[in-house]
């Protein structure tokens, strides 16, 4: 196997003659050895630490491998620290949750009961109740939800940004702004190497990799269109119903009251929800 950097220094008029003169493609089985052959090239030999990552099996044992007690790699040399891009985010808080072996970036909300273990856990990465994440990468999201898109997502059959109530990841990669709903079990199978499961998630080297949104049909999503025996929430569920209830009033009262609108563009209005089956 060979492997390379990528990084590649050229003068500018070499390298325009060399491709307007043939019709070579590939750098690697042509132009390099042309250019070996007919033209002044050096290289730097670099026997640090390197890894490819360009399959979905060596991306995930790369990053997993710096969670170990000896990483391959260390971040926080003195001699040589690494610095991440600056984003300003508040610290992670972590409440009554166990973290083992694991790397957790800035911004994170990790509720209490969860247990995380060798993995690494992206910015803003918000994981609910006892949840369970081990040997896996959440990459985070690029920004946080309002609480008033926390209630109203559901009602588009969205759960969330970031993990729900009580779910598991094993042995997985979760893609950025990943909405995993709550009970969800993601989990590779024994014999399984690369599979399309949904159109949300694949399996690739055995790894299943989530890059858009898994759905739960759990309670904590939307709320029931019609309240009966079969469909009234549960106490566990009457608070995110509130809440919900409560968020929407708030946003209709402040737009009433908002001396911005116009008498004349202020309608009636009212709290409703869309009929559904079954909780999202």
């Amino acid at each position: 196997m060979h492997g390379q950097h990528g990084i590649y220094l050229f003068n500018r008029d070499r390298l325009v003659d060399v491709l307007t003169k043939t019709d070579y493609r590939d750098f690697g089985k042509e132009i390099f050895p042309a250019s070996i052959r007919a033209q002044h090239v050096q290289l730097h030999l670099f026997d640090g630490y390197w890894e490819d990552i360009g399959t979905i099996g060596a991306f995930y044992e790369a990053n997993l491998a710096l969670t170990g007690d000896n990483p391959p790699f260390d971040l926080a040399l003195p001699e040589a620290p690494i610095y991440s891009r600056v984003r300003f985010l508040p610290p992670s808080r972590i409440d009554a949750a166990s973290v083992r072996h694991s790397i957790v970036a800035d911004g994170c909300r990790i509720a209490p009961g969860a247990t995380i273990e060798n993995s690494i856990i992206g910015v803003r990465c918000i994981i609910g109740k006892d949840v369970t994440v081990r040997n896996s990468v959440i990459m985070g999201a690029d920004e946080y939800e309002t609480n008033g898109e926390v209630y109203e997502k559901p009602l588009a059959g969205l759960p969330p940004v970031g993990i729900g109530e009580g779910s598991v990841i094993a042995g997985a990669i979760v893609d950025k702004n990943c909405r995993i709903g709550s009970g969800v079990h993601l989990e590779p199978a024994a014999d399984q190497s690369d599979a399309e499961i949904v159109d949300q998630c694949m399996v690739r080297d055995g790894v299943p990799w989530s890059s858009r949104v898994r759905r739960s049909r759990m309670a904590g999503g939307s709320p029931p269109s019609r309240f009966s025996r079969r469909n009234w929430p549960g106490r566990s569920q009457l608070p995110t119903y509130l809440a919900y209830t409560a968020a929407r009033l708030g946003n209709i009262l402040r737009a009433i009251d908002d001396p911005r609108v116009r008498p004349e563009d202020r309608h009636d209005v009212s709290v409703h929800c869309q009929p559904q089956e079954e909780w999202v």
